[in-house]
């Protein structure tokens, strides 16, 4: 039950973003892996994209989160689960390895002055990736299932 209603929880949070965003223009965006989302938002302050597929069968949500981004820079997308704010948020964090490769992990956001650092994060998340195209950064995860 407690599984179910950390889902609903997150699945309306979500779904709250399309109330504070214009026209949904992202649904037609093509991943580079081909990848299909079933909602979408545009985030247009931070010329961002949220992306998302609910899997209420298995209590997950599926989410892409892209933005505009040079090769250089990073971005992060994250949900506070327990307020508003950023202190308390769950990070998802992006970014381009001085080697060249992509790197996304989860990390926590306990205070204004956070680590950054790889870290667990109290929602679960698997298969999480990132991607660099068309100047945009792009993290991939899946999120839940909750408990």
């Amino acid at each position: 039950m407690a599984e179910t209603s950390r889902l609903i929880l997150l699945i309306c949070i979500l779904t709250s973003l399309v109330f504070i965003s214009p026209a949904q223009t992202c649904l037609d965006y093509p991943f580079p892996g081909g990848e299909v989302f079933h909602s979408c938002t545009h985030l247009p302050v931070l010329d961002a994209s949220l992306h998302w597929t609910s899997f209420p069968s298995n209590s997950t949500v599926q989410i892409a989160y892209r933005a505009a981004q040079t090769p250089t820079g990073w971005i992060a997308w994250a949900i506070n689960p327990m307020g508003t704010g950023m202190v308390g948020s769950q990070a998802l964090v992006a970014f381009c390895h001085s080697n060249g490769s992509m790197i996304a992990y989860t990390t926590p956001i306990p205070s204004y002055n956070p680590s950054m650092e790889p870290e667990e994060i109290s929602i679960p998340v698997s298969d999480i990736s990132t991607v660099y195209v068309n100047n945009e950064m792009i993290i991939f995860a899946v999120l839940g299932p909750l408990d």
